[in-house]
């Protein structure tokens, strides 16, 4: 039952609402980061016009940690909400992405690892706008067939 979403691969879904996601990063700076994997499971519920996600780390067999990774961990209480901006209902979105992960780097100071983990979430941002944008192109063409 391993499906594949763009962003992710989810190994199962146990219902629409809650799905395991596998995901795994390659080295970094020359090596200097190991490989990490993390195990997910994530819980999305829309109310009303938002969307939340609850994301924390689990276990799941055939995913067991591997000898050339190491097992980066979500605690209780991540995850992610987006809701309409009540200034700008249909072109704007604020969203708010609550952060529990420990990527088990001892060595590198935290102000270092911080900044790093910023610019990632800057990236997921924009790979998020990109996404939408082009769903939203999808679906003005789409009406414009008819």
């Amino acid at each position: 039952n391993r499906q594949h979403n763009e962003n992710f691969p989810v190994p199962q879904r146990l219902t629409d609402r809650c799905w395991v996601i596998h995901e795994a990063t390659q080295p970094k700076l020359g090596g200097l980061f190991y490989s990490r994997d993390m195990v997910l499971l994530a819980y999305n519920k829309k109310m009303r016009d938002g969307g939340f996600i609850s994301i924390s780390s689990t276990s799941w067999p055939g995913l067991e940690p591997r000898e050339n990774m190491v097992r980066a961990e979500m605690a209780d209480g991540g995850g992610m909400c987006a809701l309409p901006d009540p200034k700008h209902n249909t072109t704007k979105t604020l969203f708010r992405f609550v952060s529990t992960l420990d990527f088990k780097i001892s060595l590198i100071p935290y102000r270092v690892i911080q900044a790093l983990y910023v610019e990632g979430s800057r990236n997921y941002i924009v790979g998020l706008r990109k996404y939408q944008k082009a769903r939203r192109q999808k679906e003005v063409h789409r009406i414009d067939q008819r």
